[in-house]
């Protein structure tokens, strides 16, 4: 697809129908480069679609988009927009972690978000599961973890405490094997 078109069909209103169909699409790695170049720009309405299609994407397409990894973390990182820090932390959840990808600023952010009320509950899901995906190297950050999820209230949302308790069986599983 040109990538004047996408960019014209991303600027404007986009249905489920339109998202997937312009994942199904997205089968070249330049076309994948190009959706991913799309999901940083300032415009945050391309911005948002482009994260969007690319949530769509199977787990061949994910793949090719590891050399976006610690811009995607950026955008994140800095970002006014709850609807694209989801979809991007959404992203980088399908990515995998390597220990040499560990940055301390994103592990501090995802750490921190998790007991936010002012975040949205998929972020503070997402920001769980990302927290785990950095600390499961290291012992020590594991009880870190431990211990912040502890913190998550019996009153919180049902979705919420089933993606603590299956971390936290994670975590205990890892540190049993220690």
């Amino acid at each position: 697809m040109e990538e004047i078109q996408l960019t014209n069909i991303l600027s404007g209103s986009v249905c489920l129908f339109d998202v997937k169909r312009l994942a199904a699409q997205a089968c070249s790695t330049d076309d994948i480069s190009w959706l991913a170049e799309l999901s940083l720009c300032s415009n945050i309405v391309v911005a948002k679609n482009a994260a969007w299609v690319m949530t769509h994407f199977d787990n061949k397409q994910i793949s090719h988009l590891s050399s976006f990894q610690s811009r995607f973390v950026d955008c994140i990182l800095t970002t006014n927009s709850t609807s694209l820090r989801r979809l991007l932390l959404n992203i980088v959840n399908r990515l995998s972690i390597r220990q040499e990808d560990i940055r301390t600023d994103f592990l501090d952010f995802c750490i921190t978000r998790i007991l936010s009320v002012e975040e949205s509950l998929g972020v503070r899901s997402l920001c769980m599961k990302l927290s785990f995906q950095q600390c499961r190297y290291f012992p020590d950050l594991l009880f870190e973890l431990k211990n912040t999820l502890s913190l998550i209230q019996p009153t919180d949302s049902p979705a919420l405490l089933s993606t603590k308790n299956k971390i936290d069986t994670l975590i205990d599983n890892i540190l049993r094997d220690e």
